[in-house]
């Protein structure tokens, strides 16, 4: 019953012009934009880690190579935001 309703649904979703006229004609963009948003979710997660870190660090025993190295984590992590989401 599921599989009849599944092709049902896949039918009309061919027969419908949203999909002749965009997903169809522009389906690699779609697919591209996809992952490259699940991709900026994902790297949404590090900078307030990066930044916990960080202020742990800052509280405890502070060492400049250790700051550097999670302000440079946090710089990377931004930049690979800003690259996703502009693509």
């Amino acid at each position: 019953m599921l599989i009849r309703f599944m092709k049902k649904l896949k039918t009309l979703w061919q027969r419908s012009i949203v999909y002749r006229v965009f997903v169809k004609k522009y389906r690699r963009y779609f697919i591209i934009g996809a992952i490259s948003l699940i991709t900026v979710d994902i790297i949404n997660i590090f900078p307030p880690l990066i930044i916990k870190k960080t202020i742990d660090m800052l509280s405890g025993d502070s060492n400049m190579r250790g700051i550097a190295y999670y302000i440079g984590l946090f710089l990377l992590a931004t930049f690979f935001q800003g690259a996703c989401r502009y693509v």
